[in-house]
């Protein structure tokens, strides 16, 4: 279950994770490959729940395809971008972040990942993807992310993202999951 992110409750969010069944437990079934929309958990009214949707089917087609068009369509021009490493890491506003977004749809043309969602949490306004990728060919990047949007109107007005948890190594090895239960060395 992951708890929704907020500014104020970032340690909520860690606790969430720490408290979640681990990620790597997703990943027996195979890659990355598209399946069917996991069930979603709500506390939210309909036009949020369907605005998120529809901005997630736009996130993995544009991974899919390469053309982000209709996925920066559904963003607002005061956006909030948060990316994890590398040089659009941080957490960018306004309209410095959807520059910040547009920048890293730029530096990541002709990647391609296949992506799923494994759960899905809305409530209030935000939306939380816990998901899983990996690139085509699958040694380039294989991760469990979770991504969350936040909805405004018919539109999402900020998108961040999390992960780390699995190696991408040309070994095709998945970490395993960590027993919070066993003693730690």
């Amino acid at each position: 279950m992951f708890a929704v992110l907020r500014p104020k409750a970032l340690a909520t969010f860690a606790l969430a994770i720490a408290l979640c069944p681990p990620f790597a437990l997703h990943a027996q079934g195979g890659g990355g490959d598209a399946g069917p929309v996991p069930k979603v958990e709500r506390s939210a009214d309909a036009g949020t729940e369907k605005v998120a949707m529809e901005a997630w089917r736009r996130f993995l087609a544009a991974w899919d395809s390469g053309d982000w068009a209709p996925f920066l369509e559904m963003t607002t021009d005061d956006f909030q971008f948060q990316f994890p490493v590398g040089p659009h890491a941080g957490r960018h506003e306004g309209a410095a972040g959807k520059a910040a977004l547009e920048a890293w749809i730029e530096s990541n043309r002709g990647v391609r990942i296949k992506g799923r969602a494994l759960e899905v949490l809305i409530a209030g306004d935000t939306a939380v993807f816990e998901s899983y990728g990996e690139s085509v060919p699958p040694d380039a990047y294989r991760n469990f992310e979770a991504i969350v949007f936040e909805v405004e109107g018919d539109r999402i007005r900020a998108m961040r993202e999390y992960w780390g948890l699995a190696d991408p190594s040309p070994t095709g090895a998945v970490r395993p999951a960590i027993d919070v239960d066993a003693p730690q060395n």
